[in-house]
């Protein structure tokens, strides 16, 4: 193999290996996003977005402001590094999983 071919040959290992990915909030009136978290899928990080939502009364009154991403593509524990993914993914809207009948936490 030349070298070029290992290199390609040790990123697709690289990539297929990340089981853990990370998600962070990103907070429009903030202009930050936070705390990053793992999940190992798409699906698990929407899933802890809509019961962060469910919870946390500030982020229900101010839906408008959140937005959850996919900010990495993985931690690769051979290494001990996260590897960034290639772009910043927004996943969804916090005011479109308020108003799909996630529960208010006023309502409790």
């Amino acid at each position: 193999m030349t070298k070029e071919e290992v290199k390609k040959d040790n990123e697709q290992v690289k990539f297929e290996n990340l089981r853990i990915k990370f998600y962070a909030i990103y907070d429009k009136s903030a202009v930050a996003f936070g705390l990053p978290f793992p999940a190992p899928t798409h699906g698990a990080a929407l899933r802890h977005f809509e019961e962060m939502l469910s919870k946390n009364e500030h982020m229900s009154k101010f839906a408008q402001d959140y937005s959850l991403y996919f900010i990495a593509a993985g931690y690769d524990e051979r290494v001990g590094a996260i590897v960034p993914g290639e772009v910043r993914l927004c996943l969804g809207e916090a005011r479109d999983y308020v108003s799909k009948g996630v529960p208010d936490v006023k309502a409790k």
